[in-house]
């Protein structure tokens, strides 16, 4: 099984992390003990990320709200609609 070095991007403190792959699904993630500012630590989030890519809950396109719901909408109007309302 490919085993990737990566960091975590949850929070500021960029853990080092080892992802285990098979095919593009995420399978498991541990501490990298050799990362130079985690050490070989990594807090229960971090070590949680394959649950974040595979649940169902998942964002896999964006999303507008729409009074009380979200409708689903496509990355060149969600693009336009910001470049209108960006300072």
């Amino acid at each position: 099984m490919p085993q990737i070095k990566t960091y975590c991007r949850i929070c500021l403190s960029s853990c080092g992390l080892i992802a285990d792959v098979e095919g593009d699904e995420v399978v498991r993630v541990r501490a990298d003990r050799d990362h130079p500012l985690s050490g070989g630590y990594s807090c229960s989030k971090g070590r949680g990320l394959p649950e974040f890519h595979r649940s169902p809950r998942r964002l896999l396109a964006p999303k507008v709200r729409r009074g009380e719901n979200f409708e689903q909408m496509g990355w060149d109007e969600v693009l336009d609609d910001l470049a209108v309302v960006a300072p």
